[in-house]
């Protein structure tokens, strides 16, 4: 048969066939390890804060290199600072008045296009099924289901200290 021989399976990183290399097994992260965040710390960027920290404790963020991605880091931590604060906006008032009466908040369409920009963040860094996928992650992390609760359920606290008051 002419043609390039085919290399022994021994000798693939992986043992199936395929050329794909398979990340190693990971067990989590080291909280001790965190990069210092890329944000200036207000005191009011607690959700982007703690998504900071989610990802560097979980086996996803021990694929990711502050260095390389630091502007990647960077825009995903402030489209969450922006989220957090366009929400809040919007919660704060749904509708707004206009020459043709009330109608829907404008800063709605911006929330629409963060929250598509944060999924996609989300797979790049491997915090979904599919982008861990994509990075060959072989271990499921608590800490990377943690992150996606906390950001798609960012104000159930305040709207809880609300009725407190």
């Amino acid at each position: 048969m002419a043609g390039r021989p085919r290399t022994p399976r021994h000798l693939l990183s992986n043992p199936r066939g395929s050329r794909a290399r398979v990340a190693p097994r990971i067990q989590g992260g080291r909280p001790d390890c965190i990069p210092p965040f890329p944000l200036e710390d207000t005191g009011e960027r607690r959700l982007a804060l703690e998504a900071w920290t989610s990802l560097w404790t979980s086996s996803a963020g021990q694929l990711v290199d502050p260095v390389a991605d630091a502007v990647p880091l960077y825009r995903w931590m402030r489209d969450i600072d922006e989220y957090e604060r366009l929400s809040s906006l919007c919660a704060a008032a749904p509708t707004v008045k206009s020459a043709s009466g009330p109608r829907l908040n404008p800063l709605y369409a911006r929330v629409a296009q963060l929250s598509r920009q944060l999924a996609a963040w989300e797979e790049r860094f491997g915090l979904t099924p599919r982008g861990r996928q994509l990075l060959r992650i072989q271990d499921g992390s608590r800490a990377v289901d943690d992150i996606l609760e906390m950001l798609y359920s960012p104000f159930e606290d305040e709207g809880d200290q609300a009725e407190d008051a």
